[in-house]
């Protein structure tokens, strides 16, 4: 049943976090195109480093007392000359051109990883036009949805811009269903507000499950979280 009062953005945070096991998807990668992507198993490596008993340069170490024995990659920082038992793994670790390296080495040619989550991004209203188009007195430039995307290309995901929406219901209607199913994510930018005329509120209140809409923040109060058939929307 939809949230009729104004909650917390805290509230509204563990609402989305209860969400979070169908967002999360695994993967198995090439090793060369990892980077930057997030762990999903504890990796270990299948062979001793160095090969030998002994290093010919300065570094570290590390040796099984059983040849059948994985030595798991520890991200601590490790002393030389000091014995290092249960070393933590690499689950849920961001891999950068380091880890690469040393993975590597150990000859990995594979990694598990969560999948990245694929996120379109639409503008709704009549007024709005693009960068690249003539405006005239009555319409403004879609900018907030130039905004959302840099925001989101800071993080772990895909992002795609889907355009302007215009207020028509029928078109409403027909890009929710169409587009629902090729993203885990669509973001709106407007229609989200308590008019009768704010199309997209009005087709998620009779379309989707809401989990929350209105939170007690100034700006941007009015904020629809839904989920549609199996995906997610969220309604600025």
């Amino acid at each position: 049943m939809a949230r009729k009062i104004l909650i917390s953005l805290n509230e509204a945070i563990k609402l989305v976090q209860k969400e979070k096991k169908d967002f999360i998807k695994k993967e198995k990668i090439k090793l060369e195109h990892s980077l930057g992507r997030i762990s999903s198993k504890n990796i270990t490596s299948p062979v001793s480093l160095p090969t030998y008993d002994s290093a010919g340069l300065d570094g570290y170490v590390l040796s099984s007392n059983k040849s059948k024995k994985i030595i798991k990659i520890s991200k601590k920082v490790i002393t030389p000359g000091k014995l290092h038992t249960n070393l933590n793994t690499k689950k849920n670790q961001k891999i950068n051109f380091r880890n690469i390296s040393l993975l590597a080495s150990a000859g990995i040619k594979f990694l598990d990883v969560y999948k990245l989550l694929k996120i379109g991004v639409v503008s709704n209203g009549n007024e709005l036009v693009p960068l690249n188009k003539i405006k005239n007195d009555f319409q403004i430039f879609d900018s907030n949805k130039l905004q959302i995307l840099n925001f989101l290309k800071q993080y772990n995901v895909d992002v795609y811009d889907l355009g302007i929406l215009r207020d028509d219901i029928s078109k409403v209607e027909s890009f929710y269903k169409n587009k629902i199913n090729s993203f885990d994510i669509i973001v709106s930018s407007g229609g989200s507000s308590f008019s009768s005329g704010d199309l997209i509120s009005s087709f998620l209140e009779k379309k989707s499950r809401i989990i929350f809409k209105y939170i007690r923040m100034q700006p941007g109060r009015p904020i629809i979280f839904s989920k549609y058939q199996s995906k997610y929307i969220f309604s600025l």
